[in-house]
């Protein structure tokens, strides 16, 4: 599955949400996603492999940029695991080791309206971002703009790229 999603920082939650809900979307999600990131470290995998615990349900997931022109467009093979732990012990029997050293944690409440999934995350001690997802460009551009926003407010960026962006800012 491709996914095709941007980001737009600096957003007024508050008022988003309430659009949104004024619009008919549905919450879908709403608590802690704890992500670790896998790689080989003598022969390393283009990109590395992301173990992801949403909720109660865990997930194990390739992912492999198809661009990154005006909004981030990755392959996605994803498939749902029975335990963090047992796969986590799996990949690293595997000899691979986990890359992104205390792994990533943040708040996100998911909401759907149409096609278009809008997922607010808050990563620890940064301001809350709007992720805006779809399956084509149109779709997203549509999505982005029925929030109020432009293609311009956004950015095609991953969480580390946003992480990155705030430590740059102090």
């Amino acid at each position: 599955m491709n996914e095709i999603e941007v980001k737009i920082l600096d957003v007024d939650v508050a008022s988003t949400v309430q659009r949104l809900l004024d619009l008919g979307a549905k919450k879908t999600f709403e608590g802690a996603i704890a992500a670790s990131y896998f790689n080989f470290p003598q022969r390393p995998l283009e990109y590395p492999l992301r173990l992801r615990k949403k909720g109660d349900l865990v997930e194990l997931c390739y992912k492999k940029p198809i661009s990154l022109v005006g909004a981030k467009s990755m392959a996605e093979y994803e498939t749902h695991v029975e335990s963090y732990d047992a796969t986590r012990e799996l990949l690293l029997a595997m000899g691979m080791v986990d890359i992104s050293a205390q792994g990533m944690t943040k708040h996100r409440t998911s909401y759907r309206l149409g096609d278009a999934l809008y997922e607010f995350d808050t990563f620890p001690g940064l301001p809350t971002l709007l992720e805006v997802e779809a399956n084509s460009m149109p779709v997203l551009e549509r999505a982005v703009e029925t929030i109020g926003y432009t293609m311009a407010d956004t950015r095609p960026w991953s969480g580390k790229d946003v992480i990155e962006h705030y430590a740059k800012r102090g």
